[in-house]
């Protein structure tokens, strides 16, 4: 009977530590939007959430998808978080927003030096052709505003058809933009080819998505408490504005 019982305490203790290990493993859907997600979990948010659930005891995994695929594996639970992501109704019925922003998406148009673009509602733009990410929430504000989009999967795709002449203009974050383009154009082609307008086509904070389910409503709520304690050391600015 002692074996019998101390048999079933092991097993009982088995079976807790094992769902703490699970628990403690944030799986993140993450893809390439440099310099703030790398697909190895190296950019600049990337840093910001694995330090924020460092803080709270949680350890994080990436699995790497295509933006819109990375949002549907949340909403269906398949991974935990996926960020960074703008607020909109709909979203909220599907999934869990964290509360503090991650970042502010300034969104802006770019197009090639000696093009004739300029815009100031959305109507303006049906003269152009305007490229688009798949599964950006540009791209759906501008779908959604009756522009037709020519999509392609990444900025970078689009970048290459604009210096080709295949579009006209495109939105990609300022910050965003300027890195891939410094990464992929000589100095010379950066000063004659690519130029950008200041009017932004969005101005909006960013946040961590979470799955709509128990286990999502406690990660998004130890996340919270990980993010406050990294902004309020100090430690947030460091790596978003020094870039370690």
């Amino acid at each position: 009977m002692q074996y019998s019982i101390a048999k079933k305490i092991a097993l009982g203790l088995l079976l807790v530590a094992s769902t703490f290990t699970f628990a403690d493993q944030i799986k993140v859907a993450n893809n390439d939007w440099v310099p703030y997600n790398t697909s190895d979990g190296k950019g600049l948010v990337d840093q910001i959430v694995k330090e924020a659930f460092a803080l709270v005891g949680h350890d994080v995994t990436y699995v790497v998808f295509p933006w819109k695929r990375a949002y549907e594996s949340v909403k269906a639970g398949e991974t935990d978080i996926t960020y960074p992501w703008s607020y909109t109704d709909e979203r909220n019925n599907e999934i869990i927003f964290n509360s503090t922003a991650l970042i502010v998406n300034r969104s802006i148009f770019w197009y090639k030096k000696g093009t004739n673009f300029s815009w100031t509602d959305y109507g303006d733009l049906s003269k152009y052709s305007i490229g688009g990410m798949i599964g950006y929430s540009d791209t759906d504000l501008l779908e959604g505003n009756g522009v037709t989009i020519q999509l392609v999967k990444d900025e970078l795709t689009n970048l290459k058809k604009l210096l080709a002449g295949r579009i006209d203009a495109f939105a990609m974050n300022e910050v965003v933009g300027t890195q891939i383009i410094k990464q992929n154009l000589s100095s010379e082609e950066q000063a004659q080819l690519v130029t950008f307008q200041d009017k932004p086509l969005v101005e909006t904070n960013m946040h961590a998505v979470f799955s709509n389910n128990d286990r999502g409503k406690k990660l998004a709520a130890d996340f919270e408490k990980g993010l406050k304690m990294l902004v309020d050391s100090g430690r947030y600015e460091e790596i978003l504005f020094s870039g370690n």
